[in-house]
């Protein structure tokens, strides 16, 4: 299978960011976007991120920063996540899609109207900061 799937950033307006991830990681399966609230339903533990930081679209304007600090944008999005993904090579927690079959798992089930089937989710929580039981 080895498709891939991309959650949307949070310093762009909802969705802008798909693209640019996709060709940063190399992907070439369209995007497909699944609720935040079915994610977390599906996998609590190991969506707990996507429940909380990417629940609602942000979207920063930095139109007083350029007009006032004269900022403006040196990085292109796409080579922002090409180095992400580099960091996260280098610090050895960068899954392939085809090493980690929970993306493929959650397309598929999506896709049909479907939950996955107990057994298909590992539910864990990536980040290590598991809640006191």
């Amino acid at each position: 299978m080895g498709r891939r799937t991309t959650s949307r950033a949070t310093s762009t307006p909802r969705g802008a960011a798909s693209s640019p991830r996709k060709e940063a990681a190399g992907g070439k399966s369209p995007v497909v976007s699944i609720p935040t609230d079915w994610l977390y339903e599906v996998a609590p533990r190991r969506m707990v991120g996507v429940k909380f930081i990417y629940q609602y679209g942000s979207i920063f304007d930095n139109g007083k920063a350029a007009r006032d600090l004269g900022f403006r944008t040196t990085v292109p999005l796409v080579e922002t996540f090409r180095r992400q993904i580099a960091w996260s090579e280098r610090a050895g927690t960068y899954r392939r899609a085809d090493e980690e079959p929970l993306q493929d798992v959650l397309l598929d089930a999506f896709t049909r109207g479907q939950k996955p089937a107990p057994g298909q989710v590992h539910d864990f929580n990536p980040w290590g900061n598991e809640p006191e039981s």
